[in-house]
């Protein structure tokens, strides 16, 4: 955590790659390959922790909620408590619901249908965005669960800009977010850049 004067400190992990501490301070737990953070309303901070998700509630305590993912490379939390994880290596993205219950949102595990999906993220009606970073696209799952392309043409290279997006070509996009107005902020990685639908 960088504060607002500028200074430093680990809010979770003690620097050892493995999978533990659970029920102690996240500041004495192992992670191994935390890939991203996402928060619920109330606080409390989850973890993309390689084939976990972990939990770190408001007191500072970490839990495992998920061991049924690998690679959860991309987390985003949606208003009413629901996680979404995009599982790179299992090529689907899954919902954390309150209660536990996990499902597949996208991406039946085939990368004919999502490839390597690195991130997630949701805008202000609920509609999901994935980057489909192998597929060289950014996908969209309305809230009646319809697929869609909303940027990239499935062509690996550096194209497009003041044109539609999905006529453009990115190469291996991984994360995104959004602004308030609506507008898609894409990390074209292998461009060197930052896009925006």
């Amino acid at each position: 955590k960088v504060d607002t004067n500028g200074f430093i400190t680990t809010v979770a992990g003690n620097g050892t790659a493995a999978d533990s501490g659970d029920g102690g301070a996240v500041t004495n737990a192992s992670l191994n390959f935390p890939n991203d953070v996402a928060w619920d309303a109330a606080g409390n901070m989850y973890i993309g922790d390689f084939q976990h998700v972990r939990k770190v509630n408001t007191n500072g305590v970490i839990a495992t909620v998920t061991s049924a993912v690998w690679n959860a490379s991309g987390l985003s939390m949606d208003g009413s408590g629901r996680l979404y994880i995009a599982q790179y290596q299992n090529a689907v993205v899954s919902r954390l619901d309150p209660g536990g219950a996990l499902t597949t949102v996208a991406g039946p595990g085939s990368p004919a249908f999502l490839k390597n999906p690195s991130d997630v993220c949701l805008d202000a009606t609920g509609n999901l965005y994935i980057t489909d970073s192998g597929s060289h696209r950014v996908r969209k799952v309305d809230t009646h669960g319809i697929f869609t392309t909303v940027a990239g043409n499935g062509q690996p290279g550096y194209s497009g800009d003041g044109s539609p997006a999905t006529n453009a070509s990115l190469y291996f996009p991984q994360a995104l977010t959004m602004d308030a107005q609506g507008n898609l902020f894409i990390a074209d990685s292998y461009n060197h850049r930052v896009r925006e639908v």
